[in-house]
């Protein structure tokens, strides 16, 4: 099977608009790489999409400066790659990452560090968390911004004992982040059959203390089982739709963690949130993404 890479180059000024278009055209992630004058953006899109897919991007870009941003020299280029081409490309730009004290994400061929190891100068508090991950193509390695700050997040407002659902799994990163940390229960969807496969196969790997149950669905359709924690990183017009599916099936002062969303669609989400009467408790922000939990009254 083939994949079309699409790598656009950019300021650095507008790289995260840059990689929001992209991701809006139907790419799930993106890698950014430093360039001969700013930053490259490189996405992967299945082979059903092509020449509508460039212009949309092209489109996009060409549509920043009447925001004010200078997408200079705003080159696009892009071309067919197959599986194997793309796993070793892949192999390039993703490497072990420290998310947090504790949290580590380790590609699947790479050895996984011991916390007085190589990062012997980390203060690391207990045990370390390590996720091991075979990107596939749905991405969410932990590098981007958007999927650290939802692990961070999940870190910090899960409670042990959480029966948790992670919507739009992608590789399943969230969902084994949240069975380590000690949910009691997890539940992984996602409307992409190929994004459930490499969820199913990365779970398997992580052999995770509960077992998770991945299935396709779009959003929280058929889930009638209660959950205390409620876990997205995906695109704000997405969490428009969520939110008020999430509210009658969270408990009282359950938590909904939202990430995906970049800094100017903050005001927006918060709205959100505020007019199906949650209440936001911990905000983090990082190279121009947000992510918010909020807890249910």
């Amino acid at each position: 099977m083939q994949w079309l890479e699409v790598s656009v180059s950019t300021s650095f000024e507008a790289q995260e608009a840059v990689s929001e278009i992209v991701r809006r055209a139907g790419s799930q992630g993106v890698v950014l790489e430093d360039g001969p004058s700013g930053v490259v953006v490189t996405a992967y899109f299945p082979v059903t999409t092509g020449d509508e897919t460039i212009d949309r991007i092209r489109r996009g870009v060409a549509a920043l400066p009447a925001v004010g941003l200078d997408p200079s020299p705003a080159t696009i280029a892009a071309r067919w790659v197959a599986d194997e081409d793309w796993a070793e490309s892949w192999k390039k730009y993703f490497h072990t990452t420290w998310i947090t004290e504790r949290i580590v994400v380790v590609p699947a061929w790479e050895e996984v560090p011991r916390a007085l190891g190589r990062h012997r100068e980390r203060h690391v508090v207990g045990d370390i968390i390590p996720i091991v991950l075979e990107p596939g193509m749905a991405f969410g390695t932990g590098t981007h911004a958007s999927t650290a700050l939802a692990l961070k997040l999940i870190e910090a407002c899960l409670v042990p004992g959480d029966d948790a659902i992670d919507v739009g799994t992608g590789t399943g990163i969230l969902a084994v982040a949240l069975a380590k940390l000690g949910a009691r229960s997890v539940r992984a969807v996602d409307v992409d059959p190929l994004a459930v496969r490499v969820a199913e196969a990365n779970i398997a790997q992580n052999r995770p203390p509960v077992p998770i149950d991945v299935r396709r669905a779009d959003l929280l359709t058929g889930e009638t089982e209660p959950a205390t924690l409620i876990v997205a990183n995906i695109l704000p017009e997405v969490h428009e739709r969520l939110v008020p599916l999430a509210l009658p099936l969270l408990l009282p002062g359950g938590r909904i963690i939202l990430s995906g969303i970049i800094d100017a669609e903050v005001p927006r989400m918060r709205a959100l949130i505020e007019r199906h009467g949650f209440a936001a408790i911990r905000t983090l922000s990082e190279d121009g993404w947000t992510a918010l939990c909020a807890r249910r009254p």
